[in-house]
């Protein structure tokens, strides 16, 4: 069989969620499919348990366990492994609807080959699992004709579910890696170079929810409650897209002046001086609008800080 594509699944210390997103995995109705875990240092009895649950699963997957270095790195790990022409990533606490492979696959043999070529891969709708809601909305129905101005305005930010090319896939999450180095932090957020690649590429985009996201799990690779640290990692992310990446006529303004916002936010709940802050941003356009966003980067700032306050105490 010649499968297309690959599920990988990072973890940590995740094993009873773990066990649903797998179980989820099993009641696909194509079996066309691989699948890669990546166990990121877990001390929770994951493998274990994948072990045990290895003779119940009927699909094909490897697992691997990895000293602990982040969901980018485990995803890379997986990645790098993978032998299929796309890659669909899920979190382990998640939830993939029952016709999630079918779906992507069938939609991804019906476009032509410039066609994928064009776009970076998928991306379809996700369902909260408590209110049964799908996160963010619909996409528009020119979403996949529109122009990159309108395809960035009208896909807002919030959760979705990305099957990616895995050449390009590959590509970016070795850049992370740099990210990750520069940044000295295993952690950076994934938005910094999906702007960069979705700037080159398009998503495919589908009217389809084929993730069912949960929320209760406290030990996420990706999440963490507002401290320095992650404050120290925020500056970086938004001052590194302000400096590489606007001004950019493809990109809405909105975005840039969130951007330059929220660089102010987290500057200043690091004690940077706002000389310091312009002179990060890069250049005369940035700072332009960096003194624009002045007085709501000041009061983002002072409600930022009564919660790093909280944290730190």
């Amino acid at each position: 069989m010649n499968m297309q594509i690959t599920i990988i699944v990072p973890t940590y210390n995740r094993k009873m969620t773990l066990l649903r997103t797998l179980q989820s995995i099993e009641r696909q109705t194509v079996k066309d499919f691989f699948c890669i875990i990546v166990d990121d240092g877990s001390t929770d009895g994951t493998k274990q348990m994948i072990e045990e649950m290895r003779n119940e699963l009927s699909f094909d997957f490897d697992y691997f366990y990895k000293e602990n270095g982040g969901v980018l790195s485990a995803r890379l790990f997986a990645i790098e492994r993978a032998k299929t022409e796309l890659i669909m990533p899920i979190d382990s606490d998640d939830e993939l609807t029952e016709d999630a492979v079918e779906v992507c696959l069938k939609t991804w043999n019906s476009l032509s080959s410039e066609d994928k070529k064009k776009y970076y891969g998928l991306k379809c709708l996700c369902r909260d699992y408590e209110t049964n809601k799908v996160l963010v909305g619909f996409f528009p129905d020119d979403i996949n004709t529109c122009s990159y101005r309108r395809y960035f305005k009208a896909d807002a930010h919030g959760e979705r579910i990305f099957i990616s090319r895995r050449d390009v896939f590959l590509q970016q999450h070795r850049e992370y890696l740099l990210l990750m180095k520069e940044a000295n932090s295993h952690f950076v957020p994934e938005g910094i170079l999906h702007l960069k690649y979705q700037l080159q590429y398009r998503y495919y985009c589908i009217n389809k929810v084929i993730r069912i996201y949960h929320r209760e799990d406290p030990n996420s690779l990706s999440r963490s409650p507002m401290s320095k640290e992650s404050c120290r990692i925020s500056y970086f992310a938004h001052t590194y897209i302000l400096k590489h990446f606007f001004p950019n006529e493809k990109l809405p303004l909105k975005l840039y002046f969130q951007q330059a916002l929220y660089a102010i936010k987290f500057g200043l709940l690091l004690n940077y001086r706002m000389t310091t802050i312009f002179h990060d941003v890069g250049n005369t356009h940035n700072r332009v609008v960096l003194t624009l966003c002045l007085p709501f980067g000041i009061g983002n700032y002072l409600l930022g800080r009564k919660i790093v306050e909280q944290n730190t105490q």
